[in-house]
């Protein structure tokens, strides 16, 4: 089992209430996962958790094995709000190679078999053309493919992506697909947080779905696929669960967030 995680609660300092309340996790190794649920639900908290980038007060988590912590170089996380400050005067091919810092060894000056790897995970997604280029002159949408291969020169047995395909065209969709389809072939695991439910089927093999915190049982006609949850306990009613209006996902019997994804002591 790649990720099995049990009664897990987050509560940030300061925030309006819990980020995470009572969740029960299983994803098998090999598997691609969908997060589900709209901002401020809790899908960047809990990939933060398996990141090893937030603790949780309540409930056990494993991943590959061992703790978050000890698990770092075997996952690559790819945030929704990356740590990267674009005016820095460096190159795509530069900010890839920061992603193979882990592998430098002590002098911290890349092989030859870290250079071959950020060059092919920049042809992978598609900016091996761009190499040379600042990455302050990037779209948004090459932004995030240069994060994907920031991640992806990791080698990572665990992917854990926050809605990476924020600001990409349909082309870069796409290519992400094809790129997740690449790394599943090869036995790694990937779990994506999204609101984009109505495009899961064919894409993930399941889904699990956030509210406010807490698991929600997903709509009738919403796929599901995999079962990756806990059974749903007693503070579940029949009435949580998304549902699709013109304007995209739609929480039913829950208030409004006031705060979005990034709120409440880094994002939700």
């Amino acid at each position: 089992m790649a990720v099995p995680a049990t009664g897990l609660g987050v509560r940030y300092p300061g925030g309006d209430g819990p980020a995470l309340v009572d969740i029960g996790l299983r994803v098998p190794v090999g598997t691609r996962v969908a997060i589900v649920g709209a901002n401020g639900s809790g899908k960047s908290t809990l990939l933060k958790v398996l990141a090893g980038v937030v603790t949780p007060q309540e409930g056990t988590v494993e991943v590959l094995g061992s703790t978050p912590e000890a698990a770092r170089r075997q996952v690559a996380y790819m945030a929704q709000r990356a740590d990267v400050d674009w005016d820095f005067p460096m190159s795509v091919r530069q900010l890839a190679m920061t992603g193979r810092i882990a592998n430098l060894g002590r002098r911290r000056r890349p092989r030859r078999e870290d250079r071959d790897i950020v060059e092919r995970e920049l042809e992978r997604v598609g900016l091996a053309g761009l190499a040379e280029r600042r990455i302050a002159d990037l779209s948004g949408g090459q932004r995030q493919r240069m994060l994907l291969a920031r991640a992806l020169v990791q080698e990572p047995e665990l992917l854990l992506l926050d809605e990476p395909d924020a600001a990409m065209d349909s082309q870069g969709v796409e290519l992400l697909g094809g790129v997740l389809d690449e790394a599943q072939r090869t036995g790694s695991t990937a779990l994506i947080a999204t609101h984009a439910a109505d495009r899961l089927e064919g894409e993930v093999d399941g889904a699990f779905y956030l509210a406010d915190g807490r698991r929600a049982a997903p709509h009738a006609g919403a796929f599901v696929g995999l079962e990756v949850g806990a059974s749903f306990g007693p503070s579940f009613g029949p009435s949580f669960g998304p549902s699709f209006g013109p304007d995209g996902l739609h929480i039913r019997g829950l208030p409004t967030s006031a705060s979005g994804e990034g709120s409440g002591g880094g994002g939700r």
